[in-house]
């Protein structure tokens, strides 16, 4: 297993909200124990890592 340190990301400063809402149904990768824990749904977003910017981003499938 690669070692790697945490990084804390701070709040922003101000949010600019554009208006734009999305439906949440649920991930469709999040792992069981989290799911039963949180009551978080089944559906069709995911959690993925970026290779790139090593940080973790939400997406939409479908």
């Amino acid at each position: 297993m690669i070692n790697t340190v945490p990084q804390i990301v701070p709040q922003p400063k101000s949010v600019n909200f554009m208006g734009r809402w999305f439906s949440f149904d649920g991930f469709s990768n999040m792992p069981c124990f989290l799911v039963r824990t949180f009551s978080i749904p089944k559906g069709s977003w995911t959690i993925e890592k970026s290779r790139e910017t090593r940080m973790w981003h939400i997406n939409r499938r479908g």
